[in-house]
């Protein structure tokens, strides 16, 4: 829903499921979760990495996993987020 994205790391965007209420609560995203997901995304970074892509190659790279579903919005959030099958 966004979380593993670069999404809500600075601010909720007013366009943002969580924004709406609609299927992410705002009470998600508490200080403890804001707090891991930069540094996941330093994490990401530091490996040349978006943070979705780390994702992404995380559960990719767990063994027993067989499909990863994305739950891309855009062509430009697709071919970014199939970067990671290619990233090792």
């Amino acid at each position: 829903q966004g979380l593993l994205t670069d999404r809500y790391l600075h601010y909720i965007p007013s366009d943002s499921r969580m924004a709406k209420g609609r299927s992410l609560k705002e009470a998600v995203l508490t200080p403890q979760l804001a707090v891991q997901l930069h540094q996941w995304n330093e994490e990401a970074a530091a490996v040349g990495m978006t943070l979705s892509q780390k994702a992404l190659r995380w559960i990719l790279d767990t063994q027993g996993v067989t499909s990863v579903l994305i739950g891309a919005s855009s062509t430009r959030q697709l071919l970014t987020n199939l970067e990671a099958v290619t990233t090792p």
